[in-house]
């Protein structure tokens, strides 16, 4: 259940199953994410199953102050408005935020020849959405040949594109490799890369031993090095500032949804404001998670690298380290291969880590708090007690 205290969003407070599956008509609903700013909107997105189909469909329920929702369903031929929540439900790839989606996927047999550079083969398959933000769909052409189209809300794609050949071509000659920009589409904010071949970080490591997984994340962060010595600028800044006021954001949603964990998330956040460190600017990933790290005949490969950054690189190695550590509770991978694969991150860190790793911590708890289920209070608090108090 869904219990969020805000007076200009009422519909968010006691949300509970039997309310999400009279909303969408399903059998059975699952929240994958949900994203909340006080007083202004939340946006659940979800996953549902209708009774007789075996196929889940996803979809977002948005909610808004006074009465936008209510006219987003007038203007919006087959979404629901259901009174009881004042919120809008939409089912995939109805968005109001992202028509571009619903163009993309009518027109698809004439926008996908200058995306993929050819004929495609069969209609594009879903690979993720985030409602009303982006949305990620694999394109396969006649050829074999296998692409990634982003549709993404406002994006600066001819920007994306030259940031991304730029560092394509720094990373050239090296061990590592990011995954390249093959074309733009300006109307539908759109924008194609290539498909790498192999697995990402997290299947590589969980088919080895910990001393061999240990060895391959240490090639990994060995090459990582080519990337925060690459000469270029991004212009997202991760600074002291800007990773503070992350964590605020981060503490604050934990506070709204998860109030036990409250005094827990303030306390990482006073540490942090209170603990001097100096950071090393750098080109860095930004978003470091294992699957953001492809192991394949051609080497290391990123993938991902809109959040190019300019930060610490403690804080991909700290976010590899939170991510590690996550795989542990969801049991992907074994205690001794993370235990092993942490003590490699934490001699390769340098003197900010550990304050990047409270950072990594409240993002890594409010990954949770907007997943809302009968174990996120629990992986949370784990979370923020393990990462938000190292040493």
């Amino acid at each position: 259940m869904i219990t969020i205290d805000d007076p200009l969003l009422p519909g968010l407070n006691g949300l509970a199953q039997d309310r999400l599956r009279a909303i969408t008509g399903a059998s059975d609903v699952e929240v994958l994410r949900l994203r909340y700013s006080r007083g202004q909107r939340a946006i659940l997105h979800l996953s549902s199953t209708v009774e007789g189909s075996d196929a889940p469909r996803e979809g977002a329920i948005w909610f808004y102050p006074g009465k936008k929702a209510r006219r987003l369903a007038a203007r919006n031929g087959g979404t629901v408005f259901d009174p009881g929540t004042n919120a809008l439900y939409t089912r995939f790839p109805q968005d109001p935020r992202l028509p571009e989606i619903g163009t993309f996927l009518s027109g698809y047999a004439d926008f996908a020849g200058p995306l993929i550079g050819g004929a495609p083969d069969g209609a594009p398959q879903l690979v993720r959405y985030r409602p009303g933000l982006s949305c990620t769909f694999r394109c396969q052409r006649r050829d074999g040949a296998s692409f990634y189209v982003k549709l993404q809300r406002d994006a600066a794609v001819t920007r994306l594109a030259a940031s991304n050949a730029l560092l394509a071509d720094n990373l050239e000659g090296t061990r590592l490799q990011i995954a390249r920009v093959h074309a733009v589409n300006h109307d539908l904010n759109a924008v194609s890369f290539t498909a790498v071949p192999g697995q990402n970080l997290q299947e590589a490591l969980s088919q080895l031993a910990p001393d061999k997984a240990t060895q391959l994340l240490a090639v990994v962060c060995a090459d990582l090095r080519n990337l925060w010595s690459a000469p270029i600028t991004p212009t997202r800044l991760y600074d002291r500032q800007a990773l503070l006021e992350n964590a605020e954001r981060s503490a604050g949603l934990i506070e709204e949804v998860m109030p036990g964990l409250a005094a827990l998330a303030r306390s990482v956040v006073s540490r942090l404001k209170a603990t001097p460190v100096r950071l090393a600017l750098r080109p860095i990933h930004g978003d470091m998670k294992l699957e953001h790290v492809i192991i394949g005949p051609a080497g290391i490969t990123l993938i991902d690298t809109e959040s190019l950054s300019l930060g610490p690189p403690d804080y991909d190695l700290a976010q590899f380290y939170g991510r590690l550590h996550m795989e542990v509770q969801l049991g992907s991978l074994t205690d001794a291969t993370v235990s092993a694969a942490c003590r490699e991150l934490r001699e390769r860190g340098a003197d900010s880590f550990d304050w990047c790793l409270g950072i990594v911590a409240l993002h890594l708890a409010k990954f949770y708090a907007q997943r809302p289920g009968p174990m996120s209070a629990g992986r949370a608090r784990d979370i923020l007690r393990r990462l938000g108090y190292s040493r």
